[in-house]
């Protein structure tokens, strides 16, 4: 590719500056969730929602499991969720569907 790099040479996703950045103050989040044992809800995940809203200048914001649950959660929020398997969305490619 003249004048540019070759496409696989750009890595999808190298974390290693934000790691640097904020690495303590994940793994300090990661033990406390440990030694508290609530890996589902509980205070860890009510003070993400609160900073994650407050970042977006929402009023609420809400946790996921996945990305799928976020894109369903979305869809049902927008009155869209899908009632048969007849019905079809159309995702990014960058998108993978979940086994039923």
């Amino acid at each position: 590719m003249p004048g540019g790099k070759a496409l696989d040479s750009v890595p999808m996703l190298d974390l290693r500056r934000q790691y640097a950045q904020v690495g303590a103050e994940v793994l300090a989040a990661v033990g406390r969730v440990c030694a508290s044992q609530h890996y589902i809800l509980g205070e860890e995940v009510e003070a993400l929602e609160r900073e994650l809203a407050e970042f977006c200048g929402a009023r609420d914001a809400v946790g996921c499991a996945s990305g799928t649950d976020a894109l369903w959660l979305a869809l049902a929020a927008a009155g869209r969720v899908m009632r048969s398997s007849s019905s079809s969305l159309r995702l990014p490619s960058f998108c993978s569907r979940a086994p039923d």
